[in-house]
């Protein structure tokens, strides 16, 4: 199993003293641990794959970690974060480790999946995966099982390709995806003029699409879930998108949101 796996490097492990608002851990944990994961999981990731069954898929991801990567719960007082590489070569995390794990080999597969927080009445306490409404948490003993809690959600959603899709290249940087995204509506919207660009903020980089011309009139009523009449009484109205604008930004921001988990960070 080493051959999927590469030595790890200082980047791959943090530690620090246990944050103060644990949304900060969390966000951290899907904007930027589990994108920067991705590459790690690269190899691993086929060999645990179902083409029937994500839930199928989900079960083999549990017993792989389950088989070969022990529980260990951090120092106390310390927040100890595990990249895949660091994880696989001490062969022990906890479920802040096992979640960025399973979470970037779902991300190679393009399986749409939840980060869930969880409350069990004394606070943000516990992290894990979930496939659909099967239950991915290799802490638990059972498969699919899930304490009652309050719960703080962040979904990855790779919907929106169509049957094009694409596949994770891990040689891909931040400006390789802003003209994929690019390429990617233009080849759905050949009409529209459009410009993607790419902003740095704390935690990596964000996406952002400029629709400078939709090649038709994106205001122009098609009577397509519009009354008519009320376009006769208001003609000047700029108000109202029509259905096919309002189908090419949904379009967009589907697109962008397939791309925007595998940037590099």
């Amino acid at each position: 199993m080493d051959n999927y796996f590469s030595k790890p490097t200082s980047k791959d492990y943090l530690k620090k003293p246990v944050a103060i608002h644990t949304e900060d851990t969390f966000n951290d944990i899907c904007k930027k641990y589990i994108p920067a994961s991705v590459k790690q999981t690269a190899k691993i990731a086929p060999t645990l794959w179902n083409k029937r069954s994500t839930a199928i898929t989900a079960k083999n991801i549990f017993d792989f970690v389950k088989t070969y990567i022990k529980y260990r719960a951090d120092k106390k007082g310390f927040e100890e974060i595990k990249l895949p590489n660091k994880l696989w070569a001490d062969k022990k995390g906890d479920c802040e480790d096992f979640t960025i794990f399973c979470s970037s080999i779902l991300c190679n597969l393009q399986v749409n999946h939840t980060i869930r927080m969880a409350d069990y009445g004394k606070g943000w306490q516990h992290i894990y995966v979930v496939v659909g409404k099967t239950v991915l948490d290799p802490v638990q003993n059972t498969f699919n099982y899930e304490d009652k809690g309050k719960f703080l959600d962040f979904k990855f959603n790779f919907e929106g390709l169509g049957a094009t899709g694409i596949n994770y290249n891990p040689r891909l940087t931040s400006s390789d995806i802003s003209k994929l995204v690019k390429q990617e509506i233009q080849a759905k919207y050949p009409e529209a003029e459009l410009s993607v660009s790419k902003n740095k903020y704390s935690g990596g980089w964000t996406l952002n699409v400029e629709i400078k011309d939709c090649g038709f009139n994106p205001y122009e009523p098609d009577y397509t879930g519009w009354d008519a009449s009320w376009f006769e009484k208001h003609p000047d109205s700029k108000s109202f998108l029509n259905t096919k604008a309002q189908v090419l930004i949904e379009s967009c921001k589907a697109i962008i949101q397939m791309y925007q988990v595998i940037i590099l960070m």
